[in-house]
């Protein structure tokens, strides 16, 4: 992988995390929504996941 693929790869991963922070908390606006939270959160480690290792043991 090149170093223009991976940094393209990183930033829409950041973009993407970015927007499901967005939509997690405009969603959670109630006292009882916040469940909706944990898949994010979950979606969003696997993502650092992923990114670390493309990034290191890929590269």
């Amino acid at each position: 992988m090149t170093l223009n693929a991976g940094t393209t790869i990183s930033l829409l991963l950041f973009g993407y995390n970015g927007l499901l922070v967005y939509l997690c908390f405009k969603r959670a606006r109630r006292g009882g929504d916040y469940y909706i939270i944990y898949p994010t959160l979950a979606a969003i480690l696997l993502a650092f996941i992923l990114f670390l290792y493309f990034f290191f043991l890929v590269a």
